[in-house]
């Protein structure tokens, strides 16, 4: 069964190095502190993280631990982007300075994040920077040739503040914030019904059926999108029924007792 991680299409570096993207990477990296010389990057993907950190920061040694292969062959960094998963991370414990593990917590099902959150404690001698979606209200598509319903951004959990503060023993919380920008919905406990009824009609070219592995073909992407953006039915719904909230938690945790 192929997975979306394993598609090139994924890891476009257009999408991750312009945009609100390159955004919350510059974001993430102003909250590395001093007195950091090496770091590892968790779920690196195409290791895009890395390669800003290069471009901004002088640091003695980086490296990723990517599961994806079609990831580690579009590296996009000079750093070296092993092979291994975040539930066995192949290091010795306080091996970094720093761990980063960025857009990736909400993919792990229960057994791997639950052991990865221990291992990403292990090799970690000083901190952790985490980022993850904030609040987020998930929302299935419904695939168009076997109407499997599934996220198509592969996201089994959301994170609230409270998980936030709760996410590691060995670690404090020492800053937290919300960052950039996205359309959601109103409605409260509705908010999910709601926002199916308006978006999940929608199929992303980049999603892939887990049941029969079915994509968007080049020439059935222009039918996708039911609604245009210069619409007035658009910008109606968007009046009534969206509000600005941030679009992702970033989190900075240190090591307890140092």
């Amino acid at each position: 069964m192929t997975s979306t991680f394993e598609l090139d299409a994924t890891w476009e570096a257009n999408h991750y190095l312009n945009g609100t993207e390159r955004e919350r990477i510059e974001k993430t990296i102003s909250m590395i502190p001093e007195g950091v010389f090496n770091l590892l990057d968790v779920g690196t993907g195409n290791a895009a993280f890395l390669a800003v950190v290069e471009e901004k920061l002088s640091l003695d040694h980086i490296e990723g631990l990517e599961y994806s292969e079609a990831g580690i062959r579009n590296n996009l960094s000079k750093a070296p982007v092993n092979r291994g998963s975040a539930d066995a991370i192949p290091h010795k414990a306080y091996t970094f300075d720093i761990v980063t593990c960025l857009e990736v917590l909400e993919h792990l099902p229960q057994p791997v994040y639950s052991k990865a959150l221990q291992e990403l404690q292990r090799v970690s001698g000083k901190y952790l920077l985490v980022s993850v979606p904030y609040q987020e209200n998930r929302v299935n598509v419904t695939c168009p040739k076997c109407n499997c319903k599934f996220n198509p951004n592969t996201h089994v959990r959301s994170f609230y503040k409270k998980d936030m503060q709760a996410l590691f023993t060995d670690f404090e919380l020492t800053y937290l914030e919300s960052f950039g920008n996205k359309r959601e919905m109103y409605f409260g406990k509705y908010r999910n019904v709601a926002k199916q009824v308006f978006m999940g009609k929608k199929f992303p070219k980049q999603a892939v059926c887990p049941l029969c592995q079915y994509t968007l073909a080049s020439n059935e992407m222009k039918k996708s999108v039911t609604m245009k953006s210069g619409s007035n039915k658009l910008s109606l719904i968007k009046r009534l029924f969206f509000y600005n909230a941030p679009r992702w938690y970033i989190a900075l945790y240190k090591r307890k007792g140092i």
